[in-house]
C-alpha cells in the first residue's frame, strides 16, 4: 500500500471517526507541510485515536494492566527507575506524542488501519 492510499484511508477512518472535513484533499498534490498539518493536529487525533483514557508510563508507552480510574500519577515501587510514573492521558495526546518521535509517520498511522479493519474500534469518548 502506497502512503498515499495510507493517508487516504486514515483520513476517511477519522472522518467517519466525526472529524469534520468541509474540503476535498488531492492526495498526489500533497506536500509535507500539508500531510503533517493534517495528522498533527488536535481535531484529526482526537477523531482517529479517541479521547479515551490510557494509562502511559512516562514516556514509553501504554502500561496494559493499570485499571485505576483517576488521573493522578501512581508510583510503582521502582526507586530507582525515572519510568516510575504511571498516568493516565487520552489517547489521541498519547499518539501524537509517540508519532512525534516516530521516523516514518505515515506508517505509525498504518497499524491503527489494522484494527480498525478487524472490526474493533479506538474511539471512546
Amino acid at each position: 500500500m502506497t502512503k498515499e492510499t495510507i493517508l487516504k484511508k486514515v483520513i476517511e477512518q477519522a472522518v467517519k471517526n466525526g472529524l469534520k472535513a468541509e474540503f476535498n484533499i488531492d492526495y498526489s498534490e500533497l506536500t509535507i507541510i500539508d500531510i503533517y498539518f493534517i495528522i498533527f493536529s488536535h481535531d484529526f487525533a482526537k477523531a482517529f485515536f479517541g479521547k479515551k483514557k490510557v494509562f502511559a508510563i512516562s514516556s514509553y508507552g501504554c502500561h496494559p494492566t493499570a485499571s485505576s480510574s483517576d488521573d493522578e500519577p501512581h508510583w510503582d515501587g521502582d526507586k530507582e527507575s525515572d519510568n516510575s510514573v504511571l498516568r493516565r492521558v487520552p489517547a489521541w495526546q498519547y499518539h501524537l506524542q509517540q508519532m512525534v518521535l516516530e521516523k516514518d509517520k505515515i506508517k505509525y498511522l498504518k497499524k491503527f488501519l489494522t484494527i480498525y479493519a478487524e472490526g474493533r474500534s479506538l474511539k471512546r469518548s
